[in-house]
């Protein structure tokens, strides 16, 4: 990611740098909880991706819920860039890559835990500071006290974690290691994999998609089209332009430079410190690092999203379509009283049979839906959920999610689905 350099403004006297900024009372000491060691440190030279023994595969296999995605179909690619020679007739040059990420399987020496993690890094360290990102945050996650009873809260920690330790490694004279945090910086997305379920933390542009079967027809029961594929993307890039981006970096005090067409070329949306400033020229609102950026609104904050492999919830009532009004009413309404459409809510499918309850089910009814919509949002059932697809943003600037998802298709079927013709 190419990146404009400029020093900061200068800060007042006594005030002071927002990458020294102490967090409140309450944050720091929910941070420290969710990094408590949950072993010794002992375990971490165990820390190993491996196959899982013939006894694992059969309880694996033996579940209800098999943990998503099937195991043994797995595939990683990564390639360095070219920029111009300096020279005329020099050629193109070969930039580093400064890309990294794991797969570490079983995590935590759970055999029902995977973690997936993809690391973006840029600036002239770039390569330090990602290889840096991705081995804190599989460290700090692992041994998080909150890992099996609040996994969102343990990634969202150790997010917070990983930036920590790229400012320690700076303090303690450790440079040769995470390199120069303060003009260089890493995107990051982790995807921790649960029996049917999945939690999706990331900070800036690299995206994850599902790759969500096609049936051949909607009708109950039926058969996937096994030449087809829909991607369900899982996490939004956070540009500095985005609709809920671009508010909270003004807010902050940086400026966006909205996108623009230069020569036939489209310039993407970059974060600058005020309107006349040059840098930093950040294209993301959020990465780990980038130290003298957050002055221009930048944040390492993770935004963590916690998905279920299921498609509908039931609800044990029965209502009519007129609990909340909808904004937008369609002018067909719902065929039968057991689809409720609410304002800036999906249908919920409720179950057949049930009694409406007394004159006062609307807010007790409407209770239980917003109840609903904080636990983990429904993506599709564990049956139709074939593979995941987690990339850089070199990935998603040459391929929109839907192409990604169809050119692995085949290499799924031949490698993740024997049985399916």
């Amino acid at each position: 990611m190419d990146q404009e350099i400029e020093s900061p403004p200068v800060h007042p006297p006594g005030a002071q740098a927002p990458w020294g900024s102490p967090r409140s009372a309450s944050a720091q000491a929910g941070a420290d909880e969710a990094l408590k060691p949950r072993q010794t440190k002992a375990r971490r030279s165990r820390r190993i991706s491996r196959e899982p023994s013939e006894k694992e595969r059969v309880e694996l296999e033996e579940r209800e819920q098999p943990l998503f995605p099937k195991l043994g179909a797995l595939g990683s690619f990564s390639s360095h860039g070219i920029e111009p020679g300096e020279g005329e007739g020099s050629g193109a040059i070969a930039k580093i890559n400064q890309d990294c990420g794991c797969v570490c399987y079983p995590f935590a020496q759970d055999p029902e835990l995977a973690l997936l993690v993809v690391v973006d890094g840029h600036g002239p360290e770039g390569e330090k500071v990602s290889n840096s990102v991705m081995q804190a945050l599989v460290q700090q996650l692992e041994e998080s006290a909150l890992l099996q009873s609040e996994p969102a809260a343990a990634l969202e920690a150790s997010f917070e974690a990983a930036h920590q330790t790229l400012l320690a490694g700076v303090q303690n004279g450790d440079v040769e290691v995470v390199g120069d945090p303060e003009h260089s910086g890493a995107t990051a997305l982790a995807i921790l994999l649960r029996p049917a379920s999945l939690v999706v933390a990331h900070a800036g542009d690299c995206r994850a998609l599902l790759g969500v079967a096609v049936k051949v027809d909607k009708s109950p029961g039926a058969a996937i089209d096994a030449t087809k594929v829909r991607a369900w993307e899982l996490n939004a890039e956070h540009k500095p332009d985005g609709a809920r981006e671009q508010p909270r970096v003004e807010a902050a005090g940086g400026h966006v430079r909205e996108k623009r067409w230069e020569d036939g070329v489209e310039l993407p949306a970059r974060l600058y410190y005020s309107e006349t400033a040059r840098g930093p020229g950040l294209a993301v609102s959020r990465s780990l690092g980038d130290v003298l950026a957050h002055s221009a609104g930048l944040t390492h904050a993770a935004e963590v999203t916690a998905l279920t492999l299921t498609l509908t919830r039931t609800l044990s009532l029965s209502l009519t379509p007129t609990l909340s009004p909808d904004p937008n009413p369609s002018p067909h309404p719902p065929p039968h009283p057991h689809t409720l459409t609410l304002a800036q809510v999906t249908q919920w499918t409720l179950e057949e049979g049930a009694v409406l309850p007394s004159a006062a089910a609307p807010s007790f009814c409407e209770s239980l839906f917003l109840e609903a919509l904080e636990a983990p949002q429904p993506v599709c059932p564990a049956a139709e959920a074939l593979f995941l697809i987690l990339g850089t943003d070199g990935l998603w600037e040459l391929l929109e999610s839907q192409t990604a998802a169809e050119l692995v298709l085949p290499l799924w079927r031949e490698g993740g689905a024997p049985s399916v013709g």
